[in-house]
């Protein structure tokens, strides 16, 4: 309930704002200048609209005018000061249909079923087919500006949703999800000199790769249970602080969370996890602190990035009962970031590192220390995108995996032997005016043996039928552990 407030008291402040902004007495020189505002805040140019400028040409006005001038003048100085002010609203209106297939695996339903033998809560069918999602999906951006002073920006998603309710045959989608409230970001930049401040719930997206696997990309924790289309959904807004700093031709950037979030788990997880979560404190110790450095070389783009955090992916506990719960413990993540520009194609390179607390290897329960690199290219061809990857995920002090550490592996995601994977994300345009897109994104990922034990494949059709009016496909493919999950999503959506 106190998070639904947070987000009608926001969404109250901005309808406030654009109130004001409609009471500015010069409505159409503000909008005369908004397209040259937009224009310097994405170049970071805001320093074109200094105080001093204005100084300087009010002073030629009154060294070389006489009185009535001096008074057309102060009129134009105060247009002026209004003009910094700008408030715009934008965002998407969409109709939705998104449905599901769930296959479990005969492995897996026997274990499923050994736990309604216990009288704990299990999936009704082996396989399924269900409307997740029907409904629409309601976003309202507010962006503006004070001058050279600062930016406010604010998204939040209202979501209308009769499926879960009366559909779902799977008990951890019950609930009725009509008028739902969900902040995508709420912050606001301060601009002083070469410095930037954002504080507020922020997305961030770090490294220079795109598709399933980005390594380095581990500032905002991940949502799995949240159906869009929309890349920014899948991840959970970082309530903090960031601080961005030019030292020469290299960008330093600063970031402190004081309550970090964890990873939203896919809602059939919650079956092996059926004991309390042991969710971590809200305290220092447990705040999030990231530092990345960025430049330049040449054609040669670098970034060297360290996170330490709670790591949002869970590891494993059992509680009094005897119930495995999700327990989560202190990570160091360092990481590098290489992209060389060869003309028609990028090369890329990314590694990670995550040190846990079991530096030892001893604790069956927390994950070792592991890494994963990948290294690829980014190729333009005919105005089309295709990036391609390869790497591997490495465990430290892999060991002969017996049936119980099998299972803990499985259950905190994590084997202890190095595991292959390619990686590939491609992006082509159709059609008159590129008026259709068609974006796929695919990963398979191989054990030792090369056998595989993991597939993700999505493929997303969009058509813009006209400006600002899109329909979208999206179906998708999901196999771990011969578990599969199949997804069609459907979409209508008009973008003002």
């Amino acid at each position: 309930m106190k998070k639904h407030l947070i987000l009608i008291l926001l969404v109250l402040i901005t309808v406030t704002t654009f109130v004001y902004a409609g009471e500015l007495s010069d409505l159409s020189e503000l909008s005369d200048n908004q397209s040259e505002l937009d224009s310097l805040a994405e170049d970071d140019g805001l320093d074109g609209l200094s105080d001093d400028e204005s100084t300087e040409d009010l002073g030629d006005d009154l060294a070389s005018d006489d009185m009535a001038d001096m008074e057309d003048s102060d009129d134009e100085a105060d247009s002026d000061d209004e003009s910094q002010v700008s408030v715009q609203f934008n965002g998407y209106l969409k109709a939705l249909t998104y449905a599901k297939s769930t296959h479990y695996s005969n492995e897996t339903w026997a274990a499923f079923q050994t736990m309604k033998a216990n009288s704990l809560k299990s999936p009704d069918h082996q396989d399924s087919n269900t409307v997740s999602d029907v409904g629409a999906r309601f976003q309202l951006r507010m962006e503006g500006y004070l001058g050279d002073k600062a930016k406010l920006f604010s998204a939040v998603n209202i979501d209308f949703n009769d499926a879960a309710e009366n559909n779902s045959t799977e008990e951890t989608d019950k609930g009725s999800n009509n008028g739902n409230l969900r902040l995508v970001e709420a912050f606001i930049e301060l601009y002083a000199g070469n410095s930037v401040i954002k504080v507020g719930p922020q997305l961030m997206t770090w490294g220079f790769m795109e598709g399933f696997e980005v390594p380095t990309d581990r500032v905002n924790a991940r949502d799995y249970t949240y159906n869009s289309t929309e890349y920014e959904d899948s991840k959970l807004p970082a309530n903090g602080i960031l601080f961005q700093q030019p030292i020469g031709d290299t960008k330093l950037e600063l970031l402190y969370i004081p309550v970090a979030k964890t990873d939203i788990q896919p809602a059939y997880s919650d079956y092996y996890f059926q004991g309390e979560d042991d969710n971590p404190e809200k305290k220092l110790a447990n705040a999030k602190f990231a530092y990345r450095l960025l430049d330049s070389w040449g054609d040669l783009d670098w970034a060297l990035s360290y996170v330490a955090m709670v790591d949002p992916q869970p590891d494993l506990g059992i509680d009094s009962n005897g119930l495995y719960v999700r327990k989560y413990h202190q990570v160091r993540s360092p990481g590098l970031d290489l992209q060389y520009s060869f003309n028609s194609w990028l090369a890329k390179v990314a590694y990670v590192e995550y040190h846990t607390e079991d530096k030892a290897g001893e604790n069956m329960f927390v994950k070792n220390y592991w890494k994963k690199y990948l290294v690829g290219g980014e190729f333009f061809v005919s105005g089309n995108t295709i990036n391609f990857y390869a790497g591997q995920t490495i465990v430290d002090k892999f060991e002969a995996e017996n049936t119980t550490q099998a299972l803990v592996n499985s259950l905190i995601g994590q084997s202890r032997e190095v595991t292959n994977f390619i990686s590939g994300h491609i992006s082509a345009n159709f059609l008159t005016g590129n008026a259709l897109n068609i974006t796929l994104l695919g990963a398979g990922y191989y054990d030792e043996d090369n056998i595989p034990v993991q597939k993700n494949l999505k493929l997303t059709s969009k058509y813009t039928i006209s400006n600002g009016l899109d329909v979208l496909v999206s179906p998708s493919f999901y196999e771990l552990a011969d578990n599969r999950f199949y997804n069609l999503q459907t979409e209508v959506k008009y973008s003002f």
